[in-house]
């Protein structure tokens, strides 16, 4: 599976890039949750996007067939599906009477994951939607559960959504030290424009949030400057960082009183951050390192998505090229 998703990608990602004008709201139960489509009402009107609703229930989860009361569990399932498909055509019903163009369908499954990606090749979204799952600590060791997976392997934007957000005032973009553009712009320039754009469609205030990392500043009293700035690790080189920081989300129209810096790491920033700042929203980047990799760096997307007590959007980076076998 993991060499047809990145064969995917590469063949793919561009073209869905382009094609923008649905939210596609994945649900992983028989019945879509309240807040999930509450959220996706409100972001399908900002963005004038159209609603797609897929409720997918993993087949494990349903009865199993079991000698002797075959018919009887698959009359139970046909049960489960009619009534899903119900409660469906109920929300889509008033999503349509608010003047959206919303359809869904209802599926079982034995790779949620897959199907959320075989639904994204046949409607080109421009985000998908989901809701924020619990995970038990198994789940978080590992970056377990088919929501990560999705985190993974999609190629479009993914909001997640809190189920008991408190509605905040601003969007905060999380983003790194400044990066050269050799190419075109960066997953931070990203970042940046697109919480401004949400910031515009929603009604809510752009702030940009950085945190150095560990590595980034010292904890200890900062010695004197070294007389070359670029070969220092006290004043100059954190304030030389500052700046650059303070100039590049300004190039983003980001006021400097609307930058946040903080000292440790961003996902512990966020976690204790995101409600004194009254966020509604962080815009995060996720980069396409392999999971052996997120593993032992500690999966910073997934803890700021499990802790965070506010919505995510994760934006993807550029994946890199294959690499070419050898001859």
């Amino acid at each position: 599976m993991a060499g047809s998703n990145s064969a995917f990608w590469q063949e793919n990602c561009n073209v869905l890039a382009m094609k923008q004008g649905m939210l596609m709201v994945i649900e992983l139960a028989c019945v879509p949750q309240p807040a999930l489509m509450q959220r996706a009402r409100v972001v399908a009107a900002a963005l004038q996007l159209g609603i797609y609703v897929g409720c997918l229930r993993d087949d494990s989860e349903l009865p199993p067939p079991l000698p002797g009361r075959r018919q009887h569990t698959e009359n139970l399932r046909a049960r489960v599906h009619a009534r899903s498909r119900l409660a469906l055509e109920r929300r889509l019903e008033t999503m349509r009477a608010d003047g959206l163009d919303a359809e869904g369908s209802v599926a079982t499954t034995d790779s949620v994951a897959k199907t959320v990606l075989q639904l994204v090749r046949e409607h080109a979204p421009a985000i998908v939607m989901i809701a924020r799952k619990s995970h038990t600590g198994f789940e978080q060791a590992t970056l377990g559960g088919e929501d990560f997976a999705i985190l993974r392997e999609c190629p479009v934007p993914v909001w997640v959504v809190h189920p008991s957000r408190h509605g905040g005032d601003k969007i905060l973009g999380a983003v790194g030290e400044p990066a050269p553009r050799p190419d075109g712009p960066t997953l931070d320039d990203r970042i940046l424009d697109e919480t401004a754009r949400l910031a515009q469609k929603l009604g809510k205030e752009g702030h940009a949030v950085h945190a150095f990392g560990d590595a980034g500043l010292v904890s200890l009293p900062l010695e004197p400057a070294a007389e070359d700035p670029t070969d220092d690790l006290g004043t100059s080189r954190k304030d030389a960082r500052i700046e650059r920081l303070l100039a590049f989300v300004q190039s983003h129209g980001v006021a400097p009183e609307h930058a946040h810096i903080y000292e440790g790491k961003l996902d512990r920033v966020l976690e204790t951050e995101a409600g004194p700042l009254n966020a509604d929203l962080i815009v995060l980047g996720s980069g396409c390192d392999g999971r052996l990799k997120r593993l032992l760096s500690g999966g910073t997307m997934e803890k700021i998505i499990d802790h965070a007590d506010t919505d995510v959007l994760v934006l993807k980076g550029e994946r890199p090229p294959a690499p070419r076998p050898r001859v």
